[in-house]
């Protein structure tokens, strides 16, 4: 919240010179706000899906050296916790379902239900497998393997997406700072060159149209980034 406010103090005097470009600037700050909660929701998915991952990886393994399904979703839980820690959202889930099938609750149950609370298209598509093959009577090893494997492909070509745009994200951060820069170093080192623009009508619609081509433009370099699997 201080760095949105900040942000917006900063391209009001930058832009209008003036207290009321907070007026028209503040909507910069909403915008600000929701990029960054989707930032903080795409991490948490992302943490969830590599937790969701690698307790695959462990059911699996249970479940070829001879466990049942239930006791291999305890050791699932038992390693996510070790390696992610008690606090961790998956762990707690696991928890909660282990709980939750030592009543006698089905477990294909808990996970559909885990599916049909999940934002994770990844966690969904496994819930529904997973639930339509225990009523069946598929073959839960298999399943369980070749959906860890392709689960963790999926992953490796995040892994190699990002790594390519891991060097985009760094120019982009200098085209985001650049134009702010170049305006900062004309208000300091050539302050009466910018005169025209500020406290007149002409000037403020100018710098105002400047101002919404920078934020079309941070919008949807933001989106481009974005790449999903």
């Amino acid at each position: 919240m201080i760095k949105i406010v900040a942000v917006s103090v900063l391209l009001a005097w930058l832009f209008f010179d003036s207290a009321y470009g907070l007026v028209c600037v503040g909507v910069i700050g909403p915008l600000f706000y929701l990029d960054w909660k989707q930032e903080q929701w795409r991490k948490q998915q992302y943490q969830l899906e590599l937790q969701f991952q690698t307790g695959l990886v462990f059911a699996a393994g249970a479940l070829e050296a001879g466990y049942s399904v239930e006791n291999a979703w305890k050791e699932m839980e038992t390693e996510i916790t070790r390696l992610y820690g008690q606090s961790a959202f998956f762990a707690t889930t696991l928890r909660q379902m282990n709980q939750r099938v030592g009543v006698n609750e089905p477990l294909e149950k808990l996970v559909l239900e885990m599916g049909m609370q999940s934002e994770s298209e990844m966690v969904r598509e496994f819930s529904d497998v997973f639930y339509f093959a225990r009523r069946s009577g598929g073959n839960m090893t298999k399943i369980m393997r070749r959906t860890a494997n392709l689960i963790h492909q999926r992953f490796q070509i995040q892994e190699e997406m990002q790594l390519a745009l891991s060097a985009r994200e760094l120019e982009l951060l200098i085209l985001h700072v650049m134009p702010m820069s170049v305006l900062g170093y004309l208000r300091f080192g050539s302050s009466t060159f910018l005169e025209p623009l500020y406290h007149n009508l002409a000037g403020v619609s100018i710098m105002a149209a400047c101002l919404a081509i920078y934020g079309v433009a941070w919008w949807l370099s933001r989106k481009i980034i974005r790449i999903g699997v």
